[in-house]
């Protein structure tokens, strides 16, 4: 039955894309350059950091980057501008780290023309970043970014081998989503000053004319407040697709992991979980994710430390952005 459903639904995917690649299925093109940030496979890609670094390095160049999302998780349909007023719940969790950490509009829309149209009917910036839009293709794009998870020779076995959903973690067979995209990004999960020969091992898998890039998490520090945390013992939790990443990192740092707390991705907190996460951080240094902290309570943000970073991506992705952005 499984390997039936994944044949239908292939089917479907495949008939969906043909439809919109001969134009029977209608597209939007915006005034404004849109670059999606999307991913092929179903978990955590490092999309947000992506589209995080994307912002803050389009903004040096004097562009006003905005980001166009569905809000996944978030109860507000859109189109809606997020603002401080707003909370995870209503907005999502990814939606409101970008818009915390990259200072940039982020719209809410569940229907991307829709929000591609408020954004530019309110002068909102000069370039949409589409996040998750490689499937959504109502809109049209200047350039489609891929994200992959490369935090191990396993993961990148699993997507290039990989079968579409539900058989496997596959959103769309791959042939036909490399074929419309411009580049493709390997995200390294972990602290390294060079990339693993895994890695390049994979570009056989790979069209000659897809441009690649890997990013490098770097300046990584543990923080609360302006107060940095030195390497330690600590009682880390989380709610991400891949938390043994966060917990390598907090490893490579030098702290010692005592306790770990694993909720599943998107993970909204009960009362009594924030209840337990207070009780641990007055007795011990408790650490989190980015995405965890943005959905804790500002009672509880003021115990808790959180992990930040930045990117390094080669430079030559914005060089690929802004001839097909058209700046």
């Amino acid at each position: 039955m499984l390997k039936v459903l994944t044949w239908l639904y292939s089917k479907i995917i495949n008939l969906r894309n043909i439809l919109y690649d001969k134009s029977i299925l209608p597209t939007f093109k915006s005034n404004l350059p849109v670059i999606s940030i999307g991913n092929i496979s179903i978990g955590g890609t490092g999309k947000t950091p992506l589209v995080r670094y994307l912002c803050l390095e389009l903004k040096k160049q004097n562009l006003k980057p905005v980001v166009l999302t569905r809000g996944y998780k978030g109860s507000i349909y859109g189109p809606h501008l997020v603002s401080k007023a707003d909370s995870h719940l209503e907005v999502g969790d990814e939606p409101l780290l970008i818009w915390e950490t990259a200072k940039v509009p982020v719209v809410i829309a569940k229907k991307r023309v829709a929000g591609a149209l408020f954004i530019e009917e309110n002068n909102l910036g000069n370039i949409i970043i589409l996040d998750d839009g490689l499937q959504h293709r109502s809109l049209k794009r200047d350039i489609d970014i891929i994200c992959i998870d490369a935090s191990s020779s396993q993961s990148l076995d699993n997507f290039f081998k990989g079968k579409v959903i539900p058989s496997g973690n596959l959103r769309e067979p791959l042939k036909h989503a490399l074929k419309r995209s411009n580049a493709l990004v390997f995200s390294m999960r972990q602290l390294s000053q060079e990339a693993p020969d895994y890695i390049k091992k994979h570009y056989s898998y790979l069209p000659d004319n897809l441009d690649k890039f890997i990013s490098k998490l770097i300046n990584p520090h543990i923080k609360r407040g302006s107060e940095k945390l030195t390497a330690q013992a600590v009682t880390a939790f989380c709610g991400i697709a891949n938390p043994e990443a966060f917990r390598k990192t907090l490893d490579q740092l030098g702290f010692e992991v005592t306790e770990f707390i694993s909720f599943r991705d998107h993970h909204n907190f009960s009362k009594t979980e924030l209840e337990k996460l207070s009780d641990i951080a007055s007795k011990t240094p408790l650490v989190c994710t980015g995405k965890d902290f943005v959905k804790l309570p500002d009672s509880i943000k003021q115990k808790v430390y959180c992990l930040e970073f930045d990117l390094e991506v080669n430079p030559n992705l914005l060089k690929l952005i802004k001839p097909n952005s058209g700046y």
